[in-house]
């Protein structure tokens, strides 16, 4: 049995959901807002962008592409899935997870109606795996690492769980610069629209100032062949822009195509240019556990 190979204990599985959270996950304060926001977006979650991951997010999963068939993958924060999907339909078995048990399930519902195989669903706490040493051949998340409350915690559990010389990807990492020169304007808008649209938020989107390379190198001591790529520059603020559109008029604005190329061309641009590279919005970091 798969839970007999990988899971350190049994837990509880109910419609084929591995429920893996322990009572201190739910009584902590930034998790229980986490579990509530991110069960309730599920609803949200779009069919047609679950089942086509496009081409830019296919190559940032290059290096899992690496590992023989049927290896066996995390994704922590999974959200709705389009990625651990992806990697399903290539021969991967992929552990779906979320700490929200409505994301989860929506994942799973959407595997099954498309007979999507390969998948294992589960509910768990980044910080808290439930899974056995070096039982894991890669581990990845998007735009989830700033979620967790400790995520020096949830590093040292992912160097447990990985094999030797298994691949961990964090991609999509807000950069703290960001933070520390719009911070408080951030927190001006979120209320904004808050009070407008009384929406369920994320409290850690609240709290994080995003990363440094300095404090990603540090929480990644453990691992070899680090390699921090920077990335979203323009089209992130175009992005970001019509997103925040959405939110206070409460009707969806589709992106401009050619203003999105151009945008697209000329962050491929910046990515070459000494220092100004590095004031990107986002990191993705590749690395891999030492042998």
């Amino acid at each position: 049995m798969f839970d007999d190979k990988i899971f350190i204990t049994k837990c509880t599985v109910i419609d084929g959901i591995y429920d893996c959270l322990n009572k201190e996950t739910q009584e902590n304060r930034i998790k229980k807002v986490e579990i509530a926001t991110y069960s309730e977006r599920a609803d949200e979650f779009d069919e047609k962008k679950m089942l086509n991951l496009t081409l830019e997010h296919q190559e940032i999963l290059m290096p899992l592409m690496n590992l023989p068939k049927g290896s066996t993958i995390l994704e922590i924060g999974g959200g709705d899935g389009r990625f651990a999907f992806y990697l399903m339909k290539n021969g991967y078995t992929v552990i779906e997870s979320d700490i929200a048990l409505g994301s989860v399930q929506k994942t799973k519902s959407i595997a099954d109606k498309h007979n999507i195989s390969n998948g294992v669903f589960a509910v768990i706490d980044a910080e808290n795996l439930p899974f056995k040493d070096e039982s894991l051949d890669g581990i990845f998340m998007v735009a989830s690492l700033h979620h967790l409350p400790y995520p020096e915690k949830a590093i040292v559990e992912f160097n447990r769980c990985l094999k030797n010389n298994g691949y961990l990807l964090i991609l999509r990492e807000p950069a703290s610069w960001q933070y520390k020169l719009f911070g408080p304007i951030f927190w001006i808008i979120r209320m904004i629209a808050r009070n407008k649209n009384k929406n369920l938020f994320s409290l850690a989107d609240d709290e994080t100032r995003g990363f440094s390379i300095k404090q990603l190198k540090q929480l990644l001591f453990n691992f070899s062949n680090i390699e921090l790529k920077p990335t979203s520059y323009l089209y992130k603020c175009y992005y970001n822009f019509l997103l925040l559109l959405k939110k206070f008029s409460g009707k969806p604005i589709k992106e401009n195509i050619k203003i999105k190329t151009f945008l697209k061309k000329l962050d491929n641009f910046i990515k070459k240019l000494p220092i100004i590279k590095n004031c990107c919005w986002d990191w993705d970091i590749y690395c891999r556990k030492k042998g």
